[in-house]
Formats: structure tokens, C-alpha cells, sequence
């Protein structure tokens, strides 16, 4: 390089003292990119944090098992309820089943749900836990959530109902002989049952004596009768002993009906209200009362009266109390 070229070089190099010191030019470049990687690494780090805290449902296709349906993935922003509703004509439809879920990502929860309203499409919707805690206000405080207008949903399509209490038989064939013992049909049609704890939201009917494939039925009591229905299990002709019958919690009371019900419709279909009659003998519902003696639910009030749950087409939701003793159709009479 010749003399005019290194002096192009020097003339473009600060000389000491004109505003920047020496050593001070590659620290603040330093300075600058340390700034912007900074920035941008925050900017990202908000933006996933933003997507792991955006509410969401997952739902897989599924079977309905023991009365459940599983819900593999959901993000609450706060408290919540994961509700289950049937389909109507391609839109949400009648509620049919819902669970507390805490605030952040939940998996695996498991929705008890009424199998007997249920449709080849279901939608699950996240729903904000605004009231009184752990008890479910909709319609009420307890409204879905909305993201940006959107509501937090998904839908899937049910495979089969698993373990139903009775499967039908092909279409022109006999039904299968009861494999277990029963009695002479002549003794007079009962249900028994015993004080018990609740264990895993279940009770055990002990005996039930039954002249064709029938219901037992749990119901919630109302001012000393039999309310509202939450659970049932179905039964063949004969003697049926260890019913063990899942029930709907969450309308609970301490003192609790089991009443035998005819399965005069589809067989193996509860139907209640519908083809499904109580069975009376000699005036008499065939039934019995028991007490509930722990594992009641913590919502489930000192006075012993059941929760009043306001829900979606309320008359549709819950099942209709059963018809009185006075009004009831009769099945059958003692012989």
C-alpha cells in the first residue's frame, strides 16, 4: 500500500481525543447486539409463553366407559368446569355431564356423563369456575370461556358404549339364558339395599329380585320420596345380587331410594322418562331406602338436600322424578 493509501486509512480512524476513547468502539457494539439479542429473546419468550397459557380443549374419539368419557388435554386460565354436550342437528346441544378442572394444563380428565343421552358427536366447552367454588352455576356465573370471540371447545365422535349393564341380542335370535341361578319367578319382585359408605362414587344394591330384565335405579331424595334419578344399573330375570351402581355425585343426598324399573322398551336402553316403568306390586313401588354414611361429596350441604344445579334444557338434563306410588303404571303384581 503506498502513503496517499494509508492515509485514506488513518483519516478514517477517530484520532485520541475527538469524542471517543480508545477501546471504547467494539464495546459498544458489544453493548448494542447484547441489547437487541435481549429484546428478541424476550420477545420470543413472551410469545411462547403467550401459546403455553392460551386456553384450549383436546378431545380424542372415544368409547364411553362405565358412564365416562376422558378428556385428554385442557389449559384453564383459571378454575374451571370441563362440560360435555351432546349434539343437536350438528350444533351444542343438552348438557349431559361435567368436572372441576384447577387452573393450567390438566390431562387425562376423566367426565362422568349421562351414556343414555348420548350422540355419535359430542362437543366438550371449558367453562369458568366465577361463583360459589367447586359448584357448578350454569346457566349463572359459570359462563364458557371466550378467547377473542371464540369459545373454548372441541368435538369427537363416540366409538361404542363400553360395559352397558345389558347387551341385546341379534335381531331373530332367543335371548341368552341367564347363566347364573334364579329363583322361581314366583317370589315377589324386591330391592335391597344397605346403609354403606359411597366408595369411588359408587353404591352396592345387595339382592334385587326381578320377573324380566329390569333397572335399578338410584334417586336422590326429595321431602321422603324418591327424586331425581343418579345412576342406574340393569338387571335380567331372577335373583341379582352386588349391584354395583356409579352415580352423579353432585346431586347427592344423604338418604337415598333404589327402585326396580321394567325394560319394557328397547332391551338394554334406559329409558326414563319413556318405554321404562317403575314396577309396582300389590299399589307398591318395588323399592328401598337407605343412608348414605361417608365419602359424600365436600359440596354436598349439612341439611342433606341435594344440590340445585341449574343446567342447559334442565327438563332434558336430569332425569324425572319418578311418578308417585298413587299415578305409577303397574308392571307387575305379586302372584
Amino acid at each position: 500500500m503506498n502513503l496517499r493509501g494509508l492515509n485514506t486509512v488513518a483519516a478514517a480512524v477517530p484520532a485520541r481525543g475527538a469524542g471517543v476513547p480508545v477501546g471504547e468502539g467494539p464495546r459498544i457494539s458489544v453493548l448494542v447486539l447484547l441489547i437487541i439479542t435481549l429484546g428478541l429473546f424476550g420477545l420470543f419468550f413472551t410469545r411462547r409463553t403467550d401459546m403455553a397459557t392460551t386456553p384450549y380443549v383436546n378431545a380424542q374419539n372415544q368409547a364411553i366407559v362405565h358412564g365416562t368419557v376422558t378428556v385428554h388435554e385442557v389449559q384453564s386460565p383459571g378454575p374451571g368446569w370441563v362440560v360435555v354436550y351432546r349434539s343437536d342437528n350438528g350444533v351444542v346441544g343438552e348438557l349431559i355431564g361435567f368436572t372441576p378442572v384447577p387452573v393450567g394444563r390438566s390431562q387425562a380428565i376423566i367426565v362422568p356423563v349421562n351414556a343414555s343421552r348420548a350422540t355419535p358427536v359430542m362437543y366438550v366447552i371449558l367453562h369458568r369456575d366465577l361463583g360459589t367454588p367447586r359448584l357448578f352455576e350454569y346457566p349463572g356465573a359459570d359462563e364458557p370461556v371466550v378467547v377473542n370471540g371464540v369459545v373454548i371447545m372441541d368435538q369427537f365422535q363416540v366409538t361404542g358404549i363400553l360395559d352397558d349393564p345389558i347387551v341385546p341380542p341379534p335381531l331373530g335370535t332367543e335371548p341368552t339364558p341367564d347363566p347364573l341361578p334364579t329363583i322361581p319367578t314366583t317370589e315377589i319382585q324386591s330391592v335391597t339395599v344397605l346403609d354403606q359408605p359411597l366408595v369411588a362414587e359408587t353404591v352396592t344394591v345387595e339382592r334385587v329380585v326381578a320377573h324380566q330384565r329390569s333397572w335399578v335405579t338410584i334417586h336422590a331424595d326429595e321431602n321422603g320420596e324418591p327424586g331425581m334419578i343418579l345412576g342406574a344399573e340393569g338387571v335380567m330375570p331372577g335373583e341379582t345380587r352386588n349391584i354395583v351402581i356409579p352415580l352423579n355425585v353432585y346431586d347427592m343426598t344423604p338418604m337415598l331410594h333404589a327402585v326396580l324399573y321394567a325394560d319394557l322398551g328397547t332391551p338394554g336402553a334406559f329409558e326414563i322418562p319413556g318405554a321404562d316403568l317403575p314396577v309396582v306390586v300389590n299399589g307398591q313401588l318395588v323399592t328401598d331406602t337407605f343412608f348414605v354414611t361417608g365419602g359424600l361429596p365436600l359440596m354436598l350441604p349439612a341439611g342433606g338436600n341435594a344440590l340445585s344445579l341449574a343446567l342447559p334444557h334442565a327438563s332434558q338434563t336430569r332425569s324425572q322424578p319418578i311418578p308417585a306410588a298413587a299415578t305409577a303404571t303397574t308392571v307387575y303384581n305379586s302372584r
